[in-house]
């Protein structure tokens, strides 16, 4: 795909979030109306609708582009668990202590985002996220795009209370959307070092519900990803992004 196809398709989806926003859509309507939109914008085009369903690599139902990971590898830096907030969303990194969850709540979902070029981040050489669903975001609003002069990284949701032993480079990483998986920020998304990891944190849920194992290609092309505040959030993010 030609990068005026991209540049178009990213324009077209910043309007149209736009009009959202000021509509007041919340989250939970935001998938159809995007697969809606995806699908009007691609038709007979650039990319094809995934199914719904149960099951291995499904997808979210929107039609998207392909995008390259690239071979860039930054290693990452240290995690500010006590002074950490989330790029996109400005939530604490770390499950605040006396809150309604547990230890560790907010840990199984960390990301992080290094670059090579600090000016790209204002200056900084890596930004830290409280969710995937919020890296992703972010990667997409702004931009960015893993192993092209950045690294993205995920935490490992079945590592433990935090990920410093269990950080992956999320282009390796398998993912999990599933409706019965409590995350942060409801993104109901985490991620795992395979598919056997997947699918056996799928099999310890109590309610699994709709659910989907994907791979790092698929949730990149699949941005933006819902979940809570998203349409505002993403506004935010696009506008300061310039």
């Amino acid at each position: 795909m030609s990068k005026s196809i991209d540049d178009s398709k990213h324009l077209h989806r910043r309007a149209f979030l736009g009009k959202l926003a000021v509509a007041g859509l919340s989250a939970p309507f935001l998938s159809g109306a995007l697969a809606q939109m995806n699908h009007d914008h691609n038709h007979g085009s650039h990319g094809e609708s995934m199914p719904m369903g149960h099951g291995s690599m499904g997808g979210m139902g929107m039609g998207i582009h392909t995008s390259s990971i690239g071979p860039d590898v930054l290693a990452p830096s240290a995690i500010p668990w006590a002074t950490g907030t989330c790029e996109f969303c400005g939530m604490t990194i770390a499950t605040p202590s006396g809150g309604a969850m547990a230890p560790g709540f907010r840990e199984r979902t960390y990301g992080q985002i290094r670059v090579a070029d600090p000016a790209v981040l204002a200056g900084r050489g890596e930004v830290h996220f409280e969710s995937l669903a919020c890296m992703v975001n972010y990667a997409y609003a702004r931009g960015i795009r893993d192993g092209h002069g950045a690294t993205f990284y995920v935490a490992d949701e079945s590592a433990g209370t935090t990920p410093d032993h269990g950080l992956l480079l999320a282009r390796d990483a398998t993912y999990l959307w599933a409706e019965g998986l409590q995350v942060s920020m409801a993104a109901k998304f985490a991620a795992y070092p395979n598919e056997g990891a997947a699918q056996s944190a799928l099999q310890r849920l109590e309610m699994p519900g709709r659910h989907y194992v994907l791979s790092a290609s698929m949730v990149y092309d699949l941005a933006p990803i819902p979940e809570m505040n998203l349409v505002p959030l993403l506004v935010r993010a696009m506008e300061s992004g310039g």
